[in-house]
């Protein structure tokens, strides 16, 4: 079909094919005869209400669009400019504004370009119009969701913005901000009027495996407080272990009440303890390490020798038993095969995000797939992935960088991100919008210090966000993460051992030793990734995006 302009001269030469006096012939000699008489260059919508206007009847231009269409079928231009004039005399007739009238206003000049006005309904024009009067009057430029929010305050529903939602779609516009995210965001507001916020209200059911921290014995709370507030300096006991050993006393305080024992640390204590983890179906190396949580705690206590012996005697028990078992994250790194499938799922989601029209389901995949590809290739502990903007994350102008001091060891991590996951970055603060708009994006961003991964609007997640979107999509934790890069990277020896526990906090020797002997046994369990932090080629990246749209400068 042609979608040029049609020319006055090609009207004027048209030969109707029916007989002379047939209606179509007619219908089409009355309009060349009208058209001749004016010096017009090019025939468009106006130019047939200009005809209809002085012909004066209803059906004057729906009979002559059964006409020309039959002599002129193929001219897409004449049958889109025919169907719009057909429509706008008829309310024009009826007393209703026409379409072309509601396009005059001012505010109507950077629509007015769009060559799919035509795919909307008068009612969505109406609506669109509106929209743009109420901007004009208020001399906005960039809307935010606090302007849709008071736009749509006289219905007090969110439907009059999803429906001018639909209208921006069927437009096809750019991506910009104020249409990809601060609208959604207003009809999420809107719509947490009326339903609520869809907030989980996360109330306390009852302690069925241990008891409260408050249950603990006043004498325990205070040691447990002064270690957390004064850094576990001059004790066994550091504040990222502090979490275990706390878990550990209250498992015991539930041993002692559940068997009428006294809650203090002995050997009775101690195995019932331990008895109580072996019905649970706990494996040795756990239950090594809450009998290790027990001996530094009863060493803070100034415990007596014996009773230390004890405990040591038990946990070195379980650490010998443990080191026959498979542990439990080798038969789920078994399942995962690779890094690889961590990666092609997170890949799968940044696709799969492209396509959610809710931005709520866009970011919260946009979240999860960040959260996969990134904590793969620098497995931060679970205390360490509640990163910021402008704090933690930043961007040199060329590869975004990150700057770190984990929790547990105190080790300094600074570094660049690999090019593999700039587009999951990207793609995070965008959140849908067009490219063009990424720089700005991510200067806000820095600038705000917003959490990287945060709900659509903004709100809070879980300090635990990250290990429950790994749970949610490989049904393991990111420790498992730490695993693949220890197995990976000792392959390469005592330089990649070295550089695996720098990644993964955890400087020790034991450890090292461990996963190096893992590696050298089992060294088809892993596909080999390279180095991390030093980029993926051109052939990997076209092989895990090839959808993506956005072009990448991959600097290896």
């Amino acid at each position: 079909m042609q979608h040029d302009p049609i020319s006055s001269c090609d009207l004027l030469r048209i030969q109707p094919g029916d007989r002379p006096r047939g209606k179509h012939t007619l219908r089409i000699q009355r309009f060349q005869r009208w058209l001749k008489d004016r010096d017009v260059p090019h025939v468009d919508r106006f130019v047939f209400l200009d005809f209809a206007a002085d012909v004066a009847t209803r059906g004057v231009l729906a009979d002559l669009q059964k006409s020309l269409l039959g002599v002129l079928p193929d001219r897409e231009f004449l049958r889109t400019e025919l169907h719009a004039a057909v429509v706008d005399h008829r309310r024009r007739v009826d007393g209703v504004r026409m379409r072309s009238e509601i396009l005059q206003a001012e505010w109507w000049l950077s629509f007015l370009p769009q060559s799919r006005m035509d795919n909307l309904h008068i009612h969505e024009v109406s609506r669109l119009d509106e929209w743009l009067r109420y901007l004009h009057e208020r001399r906005i430029r960039f809307p935010n969701s606090h302007d849709y929010v008071e736009f749509a305050g006289k219905w007090a529903t969110e439907v009059p913005l999803t429906a001018l939602k639909a209208t921006f779609e069927k437009l096809e516009i750019p991506q910009i901000p104020c249409v990809a995210v601060e609208l959604d965001l207003a009809i999420s507001a809107l719509r947490a009027r009326r339903f609520g916020s869809g907030r989980k209200v996360r109330s306390s059911w009852p302690l069925e495996k241990s008891v409260s921290s408050s249950a603990l014995p006043t004498e325990w709370q205070n040691i447990l407080a002064g270690v957390e507030a004064g850094g576990g300096e001059g004790t066994p006991l550091s504040p990222g272990f502090l979490p275990t050993v706390e878990t550990a006393l209250r498992t015991l305080c539930f041993c002692c009440q559940d068997l009428e024992l006294p809650c203090e640390i002995n050997r009775g204590t101690a195995l019932a303890l331990v008895n109580e983890l072996k019905g649970r179906g706990t494996t040795n190396a756990t239950i090594e390490i809450n009998i290790s949580a027990l001996r530094r705690f009863a060493e803070v206590l100034g415990l007596d020798r014996e009773i230390m012996a004890d405990l040591r005697n038990i946990e070195q028990d379980f650490f010998r038993k443990k080191r026959a078992d498979i542990p439990k994250k080798f038969a789920r790194l078994d399942e995962l095969d690779s890094v690889d499938g961590v990666l092609g799922r997170a890949i799968d989601l940044l696709a799969a995000s492209r396509n959610e029209r809710s931005l709520e389901l866009r970011v919260a995949k946009l979240n999860a797939a960040a959260t996969l590809a990134l904590f793969s290739l620098i497995p931060l502990r679970v205390k360490d992935t509640n990163l910021l903007w402008g704090v933690h994350m930043t961007h040199t102008g060329q590869r975004y960088r990150l700057d770190i001091r984990t929790s547990k060891c105190g080790t300094e991590f600074h570094g660049e991100v690999c090019d593999f996951v700039t587009p999951f970055l990207d793609a995070l603060l965008l959140r849908g919008c067009d490219e063009t708009y990424l720089g700005m994006k991510r200067q806000e961003a820095l600038q705000s210090k917003q959490a990287l991964f945060a709900h659509a609007n903004g709100r809070h997640m879980s300090n635990r966000r990250v290990a429950n979107l790994w749970q949610r999509h490989i049904e393991c934790g990111p420790h498992i993460a730490r695993t693949v890069v220890h197995t990976e990277l000792g392959r390469m020896g005592r330089k990649g051992v070295e550089m695996a526990l720098s990644l993964c906090a955890q400087r020790d020797s034991r450890t090292a030793r461990f996963y190096q002997g893992k590696a050298m046994h089992d060294a088809l369990l892993l596909e080999a990734n390279g180095l991390l932090l030093s980029g993926f080629s051109n052939d990997i990246i076209e092989k895990h995006f090839p959808p993506i749209e956005m072009e990448l400068e991959v600097l290896c």
